[in-house]
């Protein structure tokens, strides 16, 4: 019997099988580090672990969430790093591309403490820095020092000479200390989400610039009460633009007219200002207030009507009419209304 022979075989069976064992176990561990998802490292995905949600259920819910691709890779590498019962509940701001062990690892330190801040859609920029100024540690002339200079603030975009229209309004999640320009940063690319590749196009379409969508945008804003009427507002704005009418549109006169909202009169008509569409044709120079997801779709995409003229109705909706003729009885039909309903409340003593 040739023992060394029998000797090599082992040895050789051995260390083939322990290679491939070890190769195996190479590739497994370094599948850990490919990135858990295919998001850009730019974009940070808001994640929330309520407090008592078990390991299966925070993996489920990365899942739906796009930050995950592959749960049973992200269970293994908390498993071999040791986490699975030390995942942490607390709001993450997760980067794009981030690989299963850093993700392991995020979930594992609790974040730092966050402020829930809403913002509501139609603000001025000076109302929505009253806002953040209430929840957070910066003042507001600080805000708005930065949100009119735009490049100060680490906004690349050459084209904005400031930021309103573009604080985007929606529900955030942010620290108690963040900066000004973190902060300024954070809007900014919630509006690039919002406003995706499928509106650019669609603005390119029309030949339009994004300055004049979100512009048209704010201005439907603060005009619409019920939003199955936008497209239709949109589309008279749009019409009287073609026709070289002046828009006569209430919110520019609003942003003029700096403080609160107030009930506007005839002088307010004649203030001299670029963003006056009582006196100047066509778009002002910019958004007079933050948009949302709705207006800003209804100016891309008018009804398409004949429409030159609404007037509000009083209970949020309006009547259209395509000539000056039947927009002015419209009118002395809602004043009578109007007139009746004060008569009535003055009988009854209300």
């Amino acid at each position: 019997m040739n023992w060394k022979k029998i000797l090599f075989n082992i040895f050789f069976t051995l260390s083939l099988l322990c290679g491939t064992v070890l190769s195996v176990a190479i590739f497994f561990y370094l599948s850990f580090y490919i990135p858990a998802n295919n998001k850009p490292y730019s974009e940070k995905t808001e994640f929330e672990i309520p407090a008592g949600t078990p390991f299966m259920s925070i993996q489920n819910m990365l899942k739906e969430k796009g930050l995950i691709g592959d749960k049973k890779r992200f269970y293994y590498a908390a498993r071999f790093a040791g986490k699975l019962q030390k995942l942490q509940a607390g709001h993450y701001q997760i980067p794009g591309g981030t690989h299963y062990f850093q993700l392991v690892r995020l979930l594992s330190n609790a974040p730092r403490h966050h402020i829930r801040v809403t913002i509501p859609e139609g603000l001025e920029s000076w109302e929505i820095a009253d806002i953040l100024e209430a929840h957070l540690q910066i003042p507001k002339d600080t805000l708005l020092y930065y949100i009119k200079n735009p490049l100060l603030a680490g906004i690349p975009d050459s084209s904005l000479s400031n930021l309103e229209g573009y604080l985007y309004p929606d529900t955030y999640f942010l620290y108690e200390d963040i900066s000004p320009k973190e902060l300024l940063q954070r809007f900014w690319r919630q509006f690039n989400t919002i406003y995706s590749a499928r509106y650019q196009a669609r603005a390119d379409s029309l030949n339009l610039s994004r300055n004049q969508v979100i512009t048209m945008a704010s201005i439907i804003q603060g005009e619409v009460m019920i939003w199955d009427e936008a497209p239709v507002i949109s589309s008279v704005y749009w019409n009287r633009i073609k026709k070289r009418m002046h828009l006569n549109a209430d919110p520019t006169i609003q942003f003029i007219v700096e403080g609160p909202k107030i009930r506007l009169r005839n002088r307010h008509l004649e203030i001299d200002s670029p963003y006056n569409t009582y006196k100047n044709y066509g778009l002002p120079p910019g958004p007079v207030n933050s948009p949302g997801q709705k207006a800003i779709e209804a100016a891309l995409w008018p009804a398409k009507s004949n429409y030159l003229y609404f007037v509000a109705k009083g209970d949020g909706s309006h009547v259209f009419t395509t000539n000056l003729k039947d927009h002015n009885q419209a009118k002395r039909d809602f004043q009578r209304v109007r007139w009746e309903v004060s008569r009535q409340k003055k009988k009854s003593g209300n």
